[in-house]
């Protein structure tokens, strides 16, 4: 499967405190994560200070998270969080042990994952803060997505959006779980139900110009539509996905619309179009120097021209397919 990119991660989740307007001074409810000895509270520009302090250490987290260095944002949040415990601002930690989830399931530490998450929907869930009571409950949600438990995750992700729904929670972010129920039913191979909230997800994503969001809902109707038997269906949904990759100029996306249309071309035995789409692929990975990638495409490629007789093609790509084998082995 390709990759699932999570926008709500980079855009909506990961920024610290966007939106406050100040410091809070809640104190710790007896009983809350134990019983806790009274904290010092500093007052007026002293908590103001912690907070910026605590804001720019969650803009350092971020940095790390957006270059895959987990275990360097997970150090800032960690000092992000002790900065905002001296001024009791519980709300803003919530936020932030959300955020710790979502790198401890990058990193699949699934026990931290776990606690994370359940400490971040505590704190929203004692407030009634319900667009960030429905963020973590998704993140959750991805915890069991990737553990591959994908009809908890269905659970979690539809109680998400049943909240957005009941509190007209953005639309941006009402279509990230639509998307993400229609990921968990096509993982059930649930086709049906998993087009039916990608078509939503994907009409949302057109009216916000989403177009990242976009390609990959049109990419996972395709896959559903193929899993159906509905190879014209399909194409159509690659065709459109890849036009929404070449708008974002995201080569990665447009070399897997490329694959994928060529799979529907060779399902309709239209193979001198599969072998076109399919050497555009190839030459885009090679420039990405995504040799497995390749590999895996030449093996396809080799098929296709073996099912048009060309023998002259068959012998030359297997020779560039058994040196690149030998390569990454």
């Amino acid at each position: 499967m390709c990759d699932r990119q999570f926008y709500t991660i980079f855009i909506s989740t990961i920024l610290l405190v966007s939106g406050c307007s100040g410091p809070t001074t809640q104190q710790t409810k007896p009983g809350h994560r134990g019983t806790q000895a009274p904290v010092f509270v500093p007052k007026g520009a002293s908590q103001t200070a912690i907070l910026t302090d605590a804001r720019a250490l969650a803009s350092s987290a971020l940095i790390y998270y957006k270059k895959a260095q987990y275990e360097a944002a997970e150090k800032e949040y960690h000092k992000a969080i002790d900065k905002l415990v001296l001024i009791d601002n519980h709300i803003e930690i919530g936020k932030v042990k959300n955020n710790l989830t979502l790198i401890y399931i990058k990193l699949k530490q699934w026990k931290k994952a776990d606690l994370s998450s359940r400490e971040a929907i505590a704190v929203f869930k004692g407030r009634k803060l319900y667009p960030d009571l429905a963020r973590s409950l998704a993140t959750r949600g991805r915890i069991f997505e990737g553990r591959r438990k994908y009809r908890k995750a269905l659970e979690l992700y539809s109680r998400a959006l049943d909240i957005l729904s009941k509190h007209r929670g953005r639309a941006a972010f009402v279509a990230e779980q639509l998307s993400n129920i229609g990921y968990a039913h096509f993982k059930l191979k649930q086709h049906k139900r998993a087009l039916c909230y990608f078509v939503q997800s994907a009409t949302i994503h057109n009216r916000n110009r989403n177009y990242s969001a976009l390609a990959q809902d049109y990419t996972y109707l395709g896959k559903s539509s193929l899993a159906l038997k509905r190879t014209n269906d399909a194409m159509r949904y690659f065709q459109n996905a890849l036009i929404a990759d070449k708008v974002t100029e995201n080569p990665f996306g447009i070399a897997l619309s490329l694959r994928h249309i060529s799979d529907c071309y060779f399902l309709t035995g239209r193979n001198r179009e599969a072998a076109e789409h399919l050497s555009r692929s190839i030459r885009i990975n090679t420039v990405l120097k995504r040799t497995r990638k390749i590999v895996t495409d030449l093996k396809q490629l080799i098929r296709i021209y073996k099912k048009m007789d060309d023998m002259k093609k068959v012998r030359q790509l297997s020779a560039f397919y058994n040196k690149l084998r030998k390569k990454i082995n």
